[in-house]
């Protein structure tokens, strides 16, 4: 199976049909954003792609899609301090990037072979790139990408849980409302009872019309409480934001003209992101910005058609009580 190697995605041809059903973090726009205004330190790029004629039968047609960076000293979520140190001695070749929450190998549908011509291509890469360790972080661990790989040898080791909801049967912000219990609904009712009585705005805007230097500020204020403050790096992520156009939108709060909360979203086909948000607790006394700013992505979500509203890493009893299903997601990682 022919793999080609990009070391920019503008060069990888094929790649858009590729990952159509893709989450967003697969999509073009997305990627070349983080070549352009990297989230995180990344030593080198690598883009994994072969056009439909080189893929198997079985698997979708539209070719393989995969992207890899080449890290070192980069573990946001302490996946590799926690869950595999050795890994943190020597660059390690990774599929994606810390900012993706869902990996998987767009292209393959988890044939056998395709994945297998992946990994073999990734252990080729990180030998040339005198990585220690390569694989995959953040996939899910019932997906048949998990189940491909483990056909290939690989060991799962558990690193985090996911969290979403299906959205087919809301129609709207009411019916998920009805779908909880009832401490939950009430706390989030008389939440936006109160943001409408302090005269709340919300405000859904596209990147170039929002206030982002005001999400970095809430943001990283809000990250510093769990000492991960950077991963929101003042000028990077609002250049980041900015590039991704209509795969992004930012929804925001504000009380007598003030930013109270500010989220950043992402689309693609079939999902909604609730990516990140910021707030400011100490601006709204009588009420939680966060939980209003739940609504008001869940409210868009429901507004957007998509049929799934994901909501990352981190947080599970908040989410897990308003009604989000777990997912535990896994790593595959290996010595080169």
């Amino acid at each position: 199976m022919g793999i080609e190697i990009h070391d920019r995605i503008s060069s990888a041809s094929g790649w858009d049909e590729a990952v159509t059903a893709a989450p967003v973090f697969y999509h073009r726009s997305f990627l070349q954003a983080f070549e352009d205004a990297p989230l995180h330190p990344v030593l080198r790029h690598a883009y994994l792609s072969a056009p439909p004629g080189d893929t198997r039968p079985e698997c979708d047609g539209a070719g393989i899609a995969v992207p890899v960076t080449l890290q070192q000293g980069v573990d946001p979520m302490n996946v590799l301090a926690d869950r595999i140190p050795a890994a943190r001695r020597h660059p390690v070749l990774l599929t994606h990037v810390w900012h993706c929450y869902e990996t998987t190998l767009p292209g393959t549908d988890a044939d056998l072979d395709a994945t297998a011509a992946v990994t073999g291509t990734l252990r080729e890469l990180a030998q040339q790139w005198n990585a220690g360790h390569f694989g995959f972080v953040n996939v899910p661990a019932h997906s048949r990408t998990a189940a491909a790989l483990e056909r290939l040898g690989m060991t799962p080791i558990p690193v985090e849980t996911g969290h979403g909801l299906g959205l087919d049967p809301l129609h709207c912000l009411d019916d998920y409302l009805a779908t909880l219990a009832r401490k939950p609904r009430q706390n989030l009712t008389r939440v936006l009872r109160r943001a409408h009585e302090a005269g709340v705005t919300t405000e859904v805007l596209p990147p170039e019309k929002a206030d982002l230097d005001g999400f970095v500020e809430l943001a990283r204020r809000t990250a510093a409480k769990y000492g991960n403050a950077d991963y929101y790096r003042p000028g990077i992520f609002q250049t980041f934001v900015r590039a991704l156009g209509t795969s992004a939108r930012v929804i925001e709060l504000r009380r007598s003209g003030h930013l109270i909360a500010s989220a950043i979203t992402l689309l693609d086909q079939h999902r909604y992101h609730f990516w990140s948000v910021g707030v400011n607790y100490a601006a709204t006394p009588g009420f939680s910005p966060f939980y209003a700013a739940f609504a008001a992505v869940m409210d868009d979500a429901i507004s957007s058609g998509r049929s799934r509203l994901e909501l990352g890493r981190r947080n599970p009893d908040f989410k897990r009580r308003y009604g989000m299903r777990p997912t535990a997601l896994v790593a595959y990682i290996a010595a080169v």
